[in-house]
């Protein structure tokens, strides 16, 4: 059994008897008392796996010698990962440039990968809350929630690991940005996985560049699609762009910075407007016409809405507390657990911005080529095919 399965293993068991210990109440709406009571489940999974990674680079001739001064049995899960990426740019600046690699690491990492996908896979299931799934090419399932947002098995997990250890993750923004929400640092890396032609690469490189300078802050820069940089987006590193298969949809991308490899997906027919909405996504930027005052703003004709993508205009409320209902395997023993997020779920800062990059135009997914959202007065909403002055506040104040 490998070294990070036998550390999760023991810790769900003792999880098991703390659960029948505290006589948790998965049906219960009373706060911490339906919550994993362990601190760390999150962590504790994803140590395992940085540590061998680390023995692994401390095993290379380049590095050996350092780990007789550096002593990880202390460090927490983001000194380990600083660790590893100051490891690896040591090797490379040392001994070969750094965008290449070597079949060795290709094959460990990819490994070390697949591996982490299968046991969380294996451990969590989720159940009543989800209404979709879909997975991507990564093979990490993503779960749709009732708000049309996708969350992995990872991010679960350090959900669980988040409301355990605080319940207000509020960031103030202008516009509207979950709270949940993480930033990137100003440094935001990215991966192309697959084949996109020339076009696509420019439309998303356009859209980069208009985000950089809005933001004045931050940089797009990318990385080689390799087993090691796969290895870094599970520890959300970096996110990685490919084509999308789905004809009704031009793009869609993971909503800001989360463990479990955070995407960005085109369409082959997808333009610079498309790629500038779906990187603010990445940014962490949600629909303008989902912030939770837009009945005061606009119409939304449901019956007009393509089935399937009602989703798309859904709100997302100021405060309302919804669950993911996990169920962890121990041995032959099932312990469902109740777990809140986004209990409060976003904040809106300025006035609603129909020229938002953010904003659906009025026939977005519609069933039968009849307006899905108007002005209040019934008249269409145009496309906007640039960032707004608002979006440019927006980012701004995101990333200071």
């Amino acid at each position: 059994m490998k070294a990070s399965s036998f550390i999760f293993l023991l810790f769900s068991m003792l999880f098991l008897f703390s659960c029948a210990n505290e006589n948790l109440d998965p049906n219960s709406d009373n706060g911490s008392s339906s919550v994993i009571q362990s601190k760390t489940p999150f962590t504790d999974f994803m140590t395992g796996y940085m540590d061998e990674s680390i023995d692994y680079e401390y095993s290379k001739p380049e590095v050996a010698t350092l780990r007789s001064i550096r002593n990880t049995e202390n460090m927490n899960l983001n000194e380990k990962y600083e660790l590893l990426l100051s490891l690896k740019d040591s090797i490379t600046r040392n001994t070969r440039r750094a965008d290449t690699y070597e079949v060795e690491d290709e094959e460990f990492y990819s490994k070390l990968t697949l591996s982490a996908i299968e046991e969380v896979d294996g451990i969590i299931m989720i159940s009543e809350e989800p209404i979709a799934q879909t997975r991507t090419s990564e093979n990490s399932e993503f779960i749709q929630s009732a708000y049309g947002n996708y969350y992995n098995k990872f991010q679960i997990l350090e959900m669980a690991e988040d409301y355990i250890n605080s319940t207000d993750s509020t960031k103030n923004s202008r516009g509207i940005k979950k709270t949940s929400v993480r930033k990137w640092d100003n440094n935001i890396y990215y991966r192309y996985q697959g084949h996109l032609d020339g076009i696509i690469r420019n439309n998303i490189r356009t859209g980069m560049n208009d985000w950089q300078v809005a933001s004045g802050k931050i940089k797009f820069i990318e990385v080689p699609n390799n087993a090691w940089y796969r290895f870094l987006g599970f520890f959300g590193h970096n996110f990685y762009i490919e084509k999308i298969n789905d004809p009704n949809i031009g793009g869609r991308a993971t909503l800001g910075r989360h463990l479990g490899f955070p995407y960005l997906q085109m369409s082959s027919s997808s333009d610079i407007r498309t790629a500038r909405h779906e990187l603010g996504h990445v940014l962490g930027l949600s629909h303008e016409h989902m912030r939770y005052d837009r009945d005061s703003y606009i119409n939304v004709y449901w019956n007009n809405i393509k089935p399937g993508y009602q989703d798309q205009f859904y709100l997302i409320p100021k405060d309302e507390r919804r669950y993911f209902y996990i169920d962890i395997w121990v041995i032959f023993w099932k312990i469902t657990i109740k777990i809140p997020y986004d209990a409060r779920a976003s904040d809106i800062y300025g006035s609603f911005d129909y020229n938002s990059i953010m904003m659906y135009p009025s026939t977005s997914f519609s069933a039968n080529g009849k307006y899905t959202m108007t002005y209040k007065d019934g008249s269409y909403i145009g496309r906007s095919t640039t960032l707004s002055q608002k979006d440019i506040n927006t980012i701004q104040s995101i990333y200071r």
